[in-house]
C-alpha cells in the first residue's frame, strides 16, 4: 500500500486545538520519530526575500532516517 501524506493548514482556536489533541491521543497511533535534514528550493526573485512566496513549484531534497527523498510539489 502506498504511503500518502495529507496536509491541511489553517488557524485553530484553543478549544479546537484541545479537541483535536484529545482525539489524536485517543484514536491516533505513534509511528516514530524522524531525524530529518531538508534543503528546499522555491524559485523567487531577490526582492521577495522574507516575503510570502506564491510560486507554484517547491523542490525538496531530504534525508530522513538515513533515507534520501526528492519531493516536488506543484500547485
Amino acid at each position: 500500500m502506498p504511503k500518502v501524506e495529507v496536509e491541511h493548514r489553517g488557524i485553530l482556536t484553543r478549544a479546537k486545538f484541545d479537541e483535536l489533541s484529545s482525539f489524536l491521543r485517543r484514536k491516533g497511533r505513534y509511528l516514530g520519530r524522524k531525524n530529518r535534514f531538508s534543503v528546499i528550493y522555491s524559485p523567487s526573485s531577490k526582492r521577495q526575500t522574507f516575503k510570502l512566496n506564491r510560486g507554484i513549484v517547491d523542490l525538496k531534497l531530504r534525508i530522513t532516517n538515513k533515507k534520501t527523498e526528492l519531493v516536488l510539489k506543484h500547485g
